[in-house]
Parts: structure tokens; sequence; C-alpha cells
């Protein structure tokens, strides 16, 4: 699911890319490529902050057993930076 949201927005991107590029409107190309970039950007980060602090949370709905949600807590860490990266 965390994956979603990137994929979306890459086709989207690529659409709008392609359309301005075959338009030979490289101006509207860039602005296109900067506003979608910094609103994935930040969008994303938003995404991994939420998943960052509630870890925890999400951990304990899955299990009740201390040794596993820590583990699972250790990864979510992890995996809530690798959001950012592979969104971009």
């Amino acid at each position: 699911m965390l994956y979603m949201f990137a994929s979306g927005i890459s086709k989207v991107t690529s659409a709008l890319l392609s359309n301005a590029i075959g338009a030979d409107n490289l101006p509207l190309a860039r602005r296109f490529f900067r506003v979608i970039y910094c609103s994935s950007l930040a969008s994303l980060l938003l995404i991994a902050l939420c998943f960052y602090t509630t870890k925890s949370h999400i951990a304990a709905i899955f299990t009740s057993e201390d040794d596993i949600k820590d583990s699972a807590v250790n990864s979510l860490m992890i995996i809530s930076f690798f959001v950012v990266f592979d969104g971009i």
C-alpha cells in the first residue's frame, strides 16, 4: 500500500511530461517536473513520518508478544526510511 502512491504519481508524471514534450513545450514540462517532484517528495516524507511515528501501534495490531513487537518496530523503522527513497 505504501508504494501505490509513488507508483500512481510516477505514471501521472510520465503522462504529463510526455504530453508537454510532445507538444514541444519544454518550459511547461520543466514546470510540471518541479511541481510534481516537490509535491511527491513532501507527500512521501509525510507518509514516512506517519509510518515512523506509529510503528509501535502498527506492530501491536499484528501481535501481542513483546519480542516479536520489538523486531517488527525495528523493521518498520527501517522501512519508513525506504518509503521516501523508493518513491523518488
